[in-house]
């Protein structure tokens, strides 16, 4: 189905329907979306049934994945009682302007209907063309109800290049500690967007220059922009609040210590993989070609291609040797250098020679 096909099917049913917010905004820019709301007059259940699928939580929201698209579905709704970045209240309405209301910026509203005609009831596509972050309603409103737009709004502002309306910047300005209110893995997120942005860099700046990067709780020196987003968190420091799995963190780890070195050569891909070593050379501005080239002429990418295992090593030492391993790595060492072959007999030797 073509994505105004939802929208046709739901009026065929007898409701409104209209896709709203990021698509359309996205669309307008000539930015491609895969992501979609639609929002409708039609109640839950009745788009369950229309589409034979079920609400994916609490808040009534119908979710469709295709090959193509990530559909949710939501009705009318006018929502209160902000907990956390989420409404605890919500209630179903009729008109589309009052659904529209709930949501964060004017960009924001911007609808499609099923003809493809652009519906635009807040003025949402004079503030895209302005290239202004303007709130729906006041700040001092949207902003308290969920401090999490006033993170949104910085976010929009850098991958965009746009800028925040004045009212709402001044806000953010004066109301700082409500960054405290959002959850760190919210902050996560959003900070994430901006690190991947194309516009990273000055994106950064502005929040240093805006005083907002220690009330994020991040800070940074200087940053080489990288398409990959552990790439981007391993040039910042961050407060442990943050939370990371246990390969990110071995991940930032392996790029900070590269970049420290500041060298990449074969010892280093072998201990840190070809990936980051790859990531951390673009920080370092060494050349692709360079680290493609170290690649291609490693005779060893693994501890097991030596052609001496653990058992036959141990039959060369004393009987209470137990250093097998930092045998293995200078072995490792003097063969990505150059100074040794991997040869199971010239090894022998050399281990004799060196350690017996």
């Amino acid at each position: 189905m073509d994505i105004l096909d939802y929208l046709k099917k739901l009026e065929d049913n007898g409701y409104e329907a209209y896709i709203v917010g990021g698509y359309v905004r996205d669309k307008l820019l000539n930015i491609e979306s895969s992501d979609i709301d639609i929002t409708t007059n039609a109640k839950p259940k009745e788009v369950s049934n229309i589409f034979d699928t079920k609400a994916k939580d609490n808040l009534g929201v119908i979710n469709i994945k295709t090959d193509k698209y990530n559909i949710d579905i939501t009705t009318f709704r006018k929502e209160s009682h902000y907990i956390g970045h989420k409404p605890k209240k919500l209630a179903y309405v009729k008109d589309l302007k009052t659904d529209l209301l709930r949501r964060d910026f004017t960009i924001n509203t911007i609808c499609l209907n099923s003809k493809g005609d652009i519906i635009d009831l807040l003025n949402g596509q004079k503030d895209l063309e302005k290239k202004i972050i303007k709130s729906v309603l006041k700040p001092s409103k949207k902003f308290k109800e969920d401090p999490l737009r006033m993170l949104r709004a910085l976010r929009f502002a850098i991958v965009y290049n746009f800028k925040i309306n004045d009212e709402e910047l001044i806000f953010i300005l004066n109301n700082k500690k409500l960054f405290n209110n959002i959850s760190y893995d919210r902050k996560k997120q959003e900070i994430g967007k901006i690190l991947i942005s194309n516009n990273v860099i000055n994106g950064l700046m502005l929040l240093k220059t805006l005083g907002l990067t220690e009330v994020l709780e991040i800070d940074y020196d200087k940053i080489v922009k990288v398409n990959d987003l552990i790439g981007m968190w391993a040039q910042i420091d961050f407060s442990d609040n943050y939370s990371f799995t246990k390969l990110e963190k071995e991940r930032i780890s392996n790029i900070r210590e590269i970049v420290a070195s500041k060298r990449v050569d074969k010892l280093t891909i072998f201990k840190y993989g070809y990936y980051d070593s790859f990531i951390a050379s673009q920080i370092l501005k060494i050349s692709k070609e360079t680290i493609a080239k170290l690649n291609s002429e490693m005779v060893l990418h693994s501890k097991d291609e030596l052609d001496i295992d653990s058992l036959e090593i141990k039959k060369l030492m004393p009987e209470d040797f137990i250093e097998i391993d930092k045998v293995k790595e200078k072995l490792v060492e003097e063969i990505l250098e150059g100074k040794l072959s991997n040869k199971k007999g010239i090894l022998k030797k050399y281990i004799i020679k060196n350690w017996k």
